[in-house]
């Protein structure tokens, strides 16, 4: 959090300064389009002091989301399954039509302990794509848990027709 704040205080100040030597027009060398900010932030506590002729970065600093995968895969390997769970939520908000997100969102769900959140985020995946193997695979997974055999068999079959020389699926 602390290095995030560092981070935070750093990119203002290189962004205050940009703009107020861009309104003097003393770094500006090329006539091309403006290069956009972009930041990924999860906190907001500096939003107060942000100058208000920089709302954009405002804007940025004050929305507490995350729309990078690697924010959830990190907290899914660190065992905070929860934190994945939020994580994947916001992405799949933000990209609807990843149907790796989906997956994630399905294995955190899972490991939290959120049955239903995770079957209907592995039927998400399945729905963007029906050969998505490790959705049908942990999908199968998740039925065998909940001892609704029939209905992983039919995921197991047909990821065992995606991939017949898999040990996950012989397992």
């Amino acid at each position: 959090m602390r290095n995030n704040q560092r981070i935070t205080t750093a990119l203002l100040v290189a962004a205050v300064a940009a703009t107020a030597c861009s309104k003097s027009n003393e770094t500006q060398q090329s006539k091309g389009p403006e290069p956009q900010f972009s930041a990924k932030m999860t906190t907001v506590a500096m939003t107060k002091d942000i100058p208000k002729e920089v709302p954009a970065i405002q804007e940025t600093i004050a929305k507490p989301i995350s729309d990078s995968f690697s924010d959830g895969e990190a907290a899914y390997n660190a065992g905070k399954f929860e934190d994945a769970v939020k994580l994947f939520d916001q992405y799949t908000v933000q990209k609807p039509k990843n149907e790796w997100g989906h997956y994630m969102l399905g294995l955190s769900a899972w490991k939290a302990g959120d049955l239903e959140k995770s079957e209907k985020a592995f039927n998400e995946a399945l729905r963007l794509d029906p050969d998505h193997f490790k959705s049908l695979l942990h999908m199968s997974r998740l039925l065998v848990d909940q001892k609704r055999y029939e209905d992983a068999v039919v995921r197991l079959t047909h990821a065992g027709e995606l991939d017949p020389n898999s040990a996950d699926v012989r397992r």
